[in-house]
């Protein structure tokens, strides 16, 4: 499981750093751009869930429920 590919280091004199456009190769790999979607959609999914727990919380905390009656 998992992607079986090397995200290769851009060609640099040794301590140098990186210049802009090599970290943008890099990103543009295949094993970064597949990690950063899935932390995104994770993300995404978990604020999505916190999001709807909070408006639930919210009305069922503002409106309350009437047990006695029915209907």
């Amino acid at each position: 499981m998992g992607v079986k590919e090397r995200v290769h280091a851009a060609d640099t004199e040794k301590g140098s750093g990186y210049k802009f456009t090599d970290l943008f190769r890099i990103f543009a790999q295949k094993p970064v751009l597949i990690t950063i979607t899935a932390v995104l959609a994770y993300h995404v999914g978990t604020m999505f869930c916190s999001a709807v727990n909070a408006h639930q919380y919210g009305y069922h905390a503002a409106v309350p429920v009437d047990k006695g009656k029915t209907g």
